[in-house]
């Protein structure tokens, strides 16, 4: 994070901002006086497994041992992000992803015998399933006499969330909640799109108000003994304090969601001594996972993210 926005603005991204700070300066401070909130409807929500809402409830235990006080906030809009988002998502995604015309941006097909093959077999072929599904939701919420009724509608639903977020961080400075109403489902476990949107159930809010958050894992499920998850979630701009809270849960879970010590300031993480070695601090130490002050490392969720993006496209390197 920091090398992304140490340059400060970049003129040629409208989407830049100006707020070169150094992520690492406070990821040790005690969390003691902070105020942490918590939604009691998101705890009660339909579909939360008992051992998810166990985790997230020993996670909120820790902070308030650690001395953060926790206050119950309400989002009484909230249960209309879901619908809110997968009106505004796709139609988005139709906007964005019609650049992909296999000319200038992404898989080109190779031997059409006009532009108009060269885009459609393209685009039929460099799209994965749910590209296309968007897309095509897309197209249909964005087409005359469909905008008002579902896509101004959904922005308005969009307003009154935003707003019932900046009321509750008046009275906290972080939300905790959980990350997914389950653990994490195996490979082809779930083959409905619906049910897998189901899914975002706890973090889709936060796209469409523009909010930050990070999941920090909590260890393993209690039934599943698959990997669970909380998600800290504060305002815009707000992310050194996010990094502050998610290493006060790190330094309590991260023996149960690593095996791992996470190493404080000064101390060497504890490992074998190989035989005619001695135990050195200066030795590579693993000091927690990537973005939180540690190296990176197979699996971590930033060389996900850089490679997400190409999944979702199916997009196929072409020769120079």
């Amino acid at each position: 994070m920091n090398a992304l926005t140490g340059a400060g603005h970049d003129p040629y991204d409208c989407t830049s901002q100006d707020c070169a700070v150094d992520f690492t300066e406070h990821l040790n401070d005690s969390v003691e006086g902070k105020r942490v909130g918590i939604i009691p409807a998101f705890m009660e929500a339909e579909g939360l497994t008992p051992e998810v809402k166990a985790a997230v409830q020993r996670a909120a235990q820790e902070l308030q041992n650690q001395g953060a006080e926790l206050v119950e906030v309400d989002l009484p809009h909230l249960d209309a992000a879901i619908a809110a988002y997968y009106v505004i998502g796709p139609a988005e995604a139709f906007s964005n992803l019609a650049r992909f015309d296999g000319i200038r941006y992404g898989y080109q097909e190779e031997g059409c015998a006009n532009l108009s093959d060269q885009s459609s077999l393209s685009r039929a072929h460099g799209f994965g399933a749910e590209a296309k599904r968007r897309q095509m939701l897309g197209a249909y919420l964005l087409s005359s006499g469909v905008y008002d009724k579902y896509y101004y509608a959904a922005q308005k639903a969009r307003t009154l969330i935003t707003q019932d977020y900046d009321a509750a961080y008046a009275k906290v400075d972080t939300i905790l909640m959980p990350a997914s109403p389950r653990t994490a489902f195996k490979f082809g476990e779930i083959s409905d799109p619906t049910q897998m949107y189901l899914s975002d159930l706890y973090t889709i809010s936060l796209n469409i108000c523009g909010n930050g958050g990070i999941s920090v894992p909590l260890g393993l499920g209690e039934d599943t003994k698959l990997p669970v998850s909380a998600q800290l979630v504060g305002p815009a701009f707000k992310d050194r304090q996010l990094l502050t809270f998610a290493r006060a849960l790190e330094r309590v879970f991260a023996d149960a969601a690593t095996g791992l010590s996470v190493a404080l300031p000064g101390a060497c993480l504890s490992r074998p001594i190989l035989p005619g070695r001695e135990a050195s601090c200066n030795e590579g130490a693993f000091r927690g996972p990537a973005g939180l002050g540690g190296r990176d490392r197979p699996g971590d969720p930033y060389r996900a993210h850089r490679t997400r993006y190409q999944d979702v496209l199916q997009l196929q390197a072409q020769p120079r």
